[in-house]
């Protein structure tokens, strides 16, 4: 029935059934039909990484901006997946780059948060922020600091953050690779300046963290910089 359309549509998206897409749209159904949710045929071909169906929904006036209830467009979820070509499809209709969900995660936080260095590539050259903080204060820096992203962290180190950046508990990306172990991290971040004797809320020092975890190549790296014992 008709009435069933465009959930039927945003189903055939989701599956990747072009046909079915294709046939809904011809019969007029709306591009940008909403689920309960908020989620939109192009966010669920975006999440599942179904590109043609994408690029069809663009061409029938479906918004790229559109956000499911939970602030995520698109571009957030296919970054977040790590589908690279579809984030080239949409950065090139002009979606929006540094566009929040509620928990104010961008694209570019999703994409270092999981690894996906081409994709932090993309969206750094398209205008991505580098320093927009989650609500719990942490940057694309610290988090891809964290997972030991070493090819990520240079790409955001290559736009001048500030390295220094805290979380709400006043952790730095450099204490949070100190406290993984992730060497090569932590002298990539001394190397473009960051504080050695940063210090978290409660006083904790990365040497702190790095002595207590046995991570002598960190406490040497540290030590060398003049981090104070």
């Amino acid at each position: 029935s008709y009435a069933s359309d465009p959930a039927d549509l945003i189903k055939a998206a989701e599956k990747g059934d072009i046909a079915t897409v294709r046939t809904l749209l011809k019969k007029g159904v709306d591009a940008n039909a909403k689920r309960d949710d908020g989620a939109t045929a192009l966010i669920m071909a975006s999440w599942k990484d179904h590109n043609e169906i994408v690029k069809e929904l663009i061409a029938k006036g479906a918004d790229v901006n559109a956000k499911a209830h939970n602030g995520r467009t698109a571009l957030v979820q296919a970054s977040w997946k790590g589908h690279l070509a579809i984030v080239k499809t949409l950065l090139a209709k002009n979606s929006n780059v540094n566009v929040k969900d509620n928990d104010d995660t961008t694209a570019l936080f999703m994409a270092a948060q999981e690894g996906h260095t081409d994709i932090v590539k993309a969206l750094i050259a398209k205008g991505a922020q580098v320093d927009v903080k989650r609500t719990d204060g942490t940057t694309a820096l610290i988090v891809a600091a964290q997972a030991g992203f070493l090819p990520i962290v240079k790409e955001l180190l290559t736009t001048g953050p500030n390295v220094n950046e805290k979380r709400n508990t006043g952790i730095t990306a450099l204490f949070m690779a100190a406290q993984e172990g992730h060497a090569d991290i932590v002298k990539a971040l001394i190397a473009k300046g960051a504080d050695v004797n940063a210090k978290r809320n409660d006083g904790t020092t990365a040497l702190m963290m790095s002595s207590y975890a046995g991570y002598y190549d960190i406490v040497e790296a540290l030590l060398a910089k003049g981090a104070d014992v």
